[in-house]
């Protein structure tokens, strides 16, 4: 197994192309360290021959190339994230027209419904009124046959058994036929 140095070395002994993008850069940093004015900063610069890996506490830094391929995983999750943040927002939006839909198909019904209870209050209080209407003929159609069933003399009621039937006009009254 090859160190990081080495590995490095390879590549660019491959990839001379990579190498001369590598070295300018470095030309690059020199002249800009070496355009710095003249302040105590000086100091800190003398001898510095910049290099693309610096060392640091015995670790090095990324090379270009690599930072270039963490640079292009870095993209594709955003990518990723960006597309799934997409995705998320449609299902979204998606559940929310359908939310609103069903707030007004519920609105809708809940309209028909009161519609409906209102056909079925007013049907029943027209039933009530046919009833009362009926009872208020009914109770004119018994008088009647009471008044009528009173000048039939006793004997003819009994023989063709009118008693009872002017008794079942009304059941829950005692009465007594006139004679």
């Amino acid at each position: 197994m090859m160190d990081k140095r080495a590995q490095r070395e390879l590549y660019l002994e491959h990839n001379p192309d990579v190498a001369k993008n590598i070295k300018d850069i470095d030309a690059q940093a020199l002249k800009q360290v070496e355009s710095y004015p003249m302040t105590k900063q000086k100091t800190f610069f003398e001898g510095y021959k910049p290099q693309f890996h610096f060392q640091h506490k015995d670790t090095e830094l990324p090379s270009y190339s690599e930072m270039l391929m963490r640079v292009a995983k870095a993209n594709d999750r955003a990518d990723k994230a960006e597309r799934a943040l997409r995705e998320q927002t449609e299902e979204t939006a998606h559940w929310i027209c359908k939310y609103n839909g069903d707030v007004s198909r519920f609105q809708r019904q809940k309209k028909e419904l009161a519609a409906a209870e209102e056909r079925a209050d007013k049907a029943e209080a027209e039933r009530d009124t046919a009833i009362q209407a009926y009872k208020e003929a009914m109770k004119t159609v018994y008088r009647g046959v009471e008044t009528i069933l009173q000048y039939i003399p006793k004997e003819a009621r009994e023989a063709h058994g009118f008693d009872s039937f002017l008794a079942s006009l009304y059941p829950d009254k005692e009465r007594e036929p006139n004679g």
